[in-house]
């Protein structure tokens, strides 16, 4: 449970970092670009495989590591927009309601045991997504604002349910040193990025994007990294793991937006809240409750 733990803690402290970096006008891609290079850095000296880097190639997840480098960084992305523009609250939901899309490829290729629970779950989950980041319309409103969450919806699915085959069919003893190459490409990937955009190596040069990155690194890296290793050595089926562990980020995540940083939901969102929680706990089968 130590791994679930950590892995909550340290998700929630990426959105909550997200939210300090616009808070502190720190620049938010060149954050996002030292927090790879950090959790990069972090996956190689904790794995025992850091001299065979040059042939990583050679390993049967590389590709497997590439398009999960990918999605980690267009994605991180669109977390940071959505924590600053839509809030900690919303985003959090939206991401941790994605748990349907493992679940259900874990019931569907893995054989997880199916229930009633599970699939009540599935239609409640939908359900709660909407109620929590419903908004009033407004003649102004961005519409780029509104459809982030469902891109958060669908990405963190994905990357999860990488996540989880990764795990299940790739990575055993690798975890590390999976984490650590995956987490370079997205630094590449968001290098390549960054050198098109105008003035891109100024903002490295802000002492608040420094410092907010390298705990952001910390973070990302954590968040992978306890998340695999509950995955290989909880026990427990992996929509237990993904459940308990999303229950923990919406929970905390929700009260901190709320306290910390004066969030305001109205009736409709909190019901929507509510119901994720519920919705994660069906999902699990109600085990271990």
């Amino acid at each position: 449970m130590i791994n679930i733990l950590l892995c909550i803690l340290s998700s929630t402290l990426i959105f909550i970092l997200f939210k300090l970096i616009d808070r502190f006008k720190a620049f938010t891609f060149q954050s996002i670009i030292i927090n790879y290079l950090v959790a990069f850095i972090l996956g190689l000296s904790i794995s025992s495989d850091w001299g065979n880097l040059s042939q990583v190639h050679e390993k049967s997840w590389f590709i497997l590591s590439l398009i999960l480098g990918i999605l980690f960084i267009v994605t991180f992305f669109f977390i940071g927009v959505s924590s600053q523009k839509a809030g900690i609250s919303i985003t959090t939901v939206a991401c941790k309601m994605s748990v349907i899309v493992p679940v259900a490829f874990s019931i569907l290729f893995y054989s997880e045991a199916v229930t009633s629970f599970k699939i009540i779950g599935l239609v409640v989950s939908l359900v709660a997504l909407l109620l929590t980041i419903w908004r009033k319309p407004e003649k102004k409103q961005d519409l780029f604002v509104v459809i982030l969450p469902f891109i958060l919806f669908i990405g963190i699915g994905v990357i999860d349910t990488l996540v989880k085959y990764a795990q299940q069919d790739y990575v055993k003893n690798d975890v590390s040193f999976f984490t650590a190459v995956s987490f370079g490409v997205s630094l590449i990937a968001g290098l390549i990025a960054g050198f098109t955009r105008k003035n891109f190596l100024k903002g490295f040069q802000n002492f608040s994007t420094i410092t907010l990155g390298i705990m952001l690194g910390m973070a990302n890296f954590g968040s992978v990294y306890f998340m695999i290793n509950a995955l290989n050595k909880s026990g427990l089926e992996s929509s237990v793991v993904f459940g308990i562990n999303n229950i923990g980020i919406v929970t905390i995540s929700v009260f901190v937006g709320l306290i910390f940083f004066k969030e305001k939901l109205k009736f409709i969102n909190w019901s929507g809240v509510f119901l994720s929680i519920i919705a994660i706990w069906l999902l699990m089968g109600m085990h271990g409750f």
